[in-house]
């Protein structure tokens, strides 16, 4: 039995964290499915936010496109679920710190050691009823979680696979540069499993204004903030009544303030949002009334945000997402089909793009006697959104010049021998210059281009 609420649904909504088929082994479907059913389900607006890339966003686009060409009321906002770590100086002496371990050599540990110390944070990975790693985080267990079917509530230490997750939206066309910029500078600066950027770099393309973020599902930085003062409580057993302590609501409240500070500093306290969920997870429900009483406490009811992290486009396809989520991950060699949840009533969190009437439903549904929630504030976190998006977010549009290099052929040389010298400086600088294998592609290459 839901609860009731003397306010009727909210009149709008847009959620500013979603998911495609992108997503790999967590999302389904093509954007253009997405959109449609948004469109078809009452809403004239949707933010994409896969996992690290904007791998879709092609396709997103110029589907939006040809809605508002045909004299559709729609706006699309590329996004990205970001991998966010505080530091990714710090992040590299972690990974000094293990080459030096297995190398054995003690006094580089020593020096490594005392530089880490400096700006040593606490670590610890939270592994969900779902079988998703929410977050990685400390202690000295020295554990890898592989079979996450078998490890759920496993808590383990690896600094080198830290990360957080971060909604990070353009505010601009030269936001959407900036994003893409950010994504490849993850991939090439921040990549080990995932690719992760820092609040530097987060600090450094928001500048300007350009960027906002919204502090993401229970793998964020604030609920980071929430789980690391109860590595001691199992998964399942994270309920929001653990906030009824005074330490470890006192605790909360300092990470959950240093959290935000961070982020306030790398993008402006006006683009700052603070995220909630609504689903059957009881960690879920910490968080939230974690950002709730933060929120509370420091004249911040303005800055949260109900979004529904969408993952696959039509309430029908929760079941061919729950078996693409197991099928994906390849260590479960023994799958047992019982085991999936066999009726909608079974799921933990409903994931398709939810309007406004649907996402009210499931806030009265999933919060019986939970009396930290406050319905007119929530009812204005559910609207806030969409006034984000079509208030505060211009319309997006990429740069679709052509791109040419600017290059001049230096004298004495043909373009064919330019090329050439050019190519087998690059060699030298990757240190391939002596690989047989890429010097026979690299002839092959440069003779296809001859011809």
């Amino acid at each position: 039995m839901s609860r009731s609420s003397k306010l009727s649904a909210p009149d709008r909504f847009i959620s500013l964290h979603s998911h495609d088929g992108f997503s790999t082994f967590d999302g389904l479907g093509y954007p253009q499915e997405h959109i449609d059913f948004v469109i078809e389900n009452g809403m004239d607006g949707w933010c994409l936010t896969n996992h690290g890339h904007m791998n879709s966003f092609g396709h997103a686009f110029l589907h939006a496109e040809k809605i508002l060409k045909r004299g559709g009321n729609f706006k699309f906002v590329p996004g990205c679920e970001m991998y966010v770590h505080p530091d990714l100086d710090a992040w590299r002496l972690d990974m000094k710190i293990r080459e030096a371990a297995k190398k054995g050599d003690t006094e580089a540990l020593r020096i490594l050691r005392a530089e880490r110390e400096a700006i040593a944070t606490p670590l610890t990975a939270i592994v969900d009823g779902d079988d998703e790693v929410v977050d990685v985080g400390t202690d000295e267990a020295g554990l890898t979680v592989e079979n996450e079917e078998e490890t759920k509530s496993a808590k383990f230490y690896d600094p080198i696979k830290r990360r957080h997750h971060l909604v990070v939206l353009p505010k601009t066309s030269e936001g959407l540069q900036r994003l893409f910029h950010l994504v490849s500078k993850g991939y090439q600066e921040g990549f080990y499993r995932f690719p992760r950027v820092d609040y530097k770099m987060l600090r450094e393309a928001a500048e300007g204004g350009h960027l906002m973020v919204s502090t993401a599902c229970i793998g964020g930085p604030i609920a980071y903030e929430v789980f690391r003062h109860a590595q001691q409580v199992e998964f399942d057993d994270l309920s929001y009544k653990l906030m009824d302590d005074p330490s470890f609501h006192k605790s909360v409240m300092t990470g959950v303030g240093n959290a935000y500070q961070g982020l306030v500093d790398a993008v402006g306290i006006n683009d700052v949002n603070l995220e909630i969920q609504f689903n059957k997870l009881p960690a879920q429900h910490l968080v939230n009334r974690a950002i709730i009483e933060f929120a509370n406490k420091n004249g911040l009811q303005d800055k949260i945000v109900v979004t529904t992290d969408s993952h696959y486009a039509r309430p029908e396809h929760w079941r061919e997402r729950e078996l693409y989520k197991k099928l994906g991950w390849l260590n479960y060699r023994d799958f047992d089909p019982s085991k999936l949840p066999q009726s909608v009533d079974d799921l933990k969190c409903e994931l398709y793009p939810k309007n406004n009437e649907q996402v009210w439903d499931t806030y009265l549904n999933t919060t019986e006697g939970m009396d930290f929630y406050d319905d007119e504030v929530v009812h204005n976190a559910i609207t806030r959104p969409y006034d984000l998006v079509h208030n505060e977010i211009q319309q997006i549009t990429p740069d679709r010049s052509m791109k040419l290099p600017s290059y001049v052929v230096p004298e004495g040389l043909t373009d064919d021998k330019a090329l050439l010298e050019a190519c087998k400086k690059g060699l030298v600088e990757r240190g391939l210059a002596g690989d047989p294998k890429y010097i026979e592609r690299l002839k092959y290459e440069l003779k296809v281009i001859k011809e």
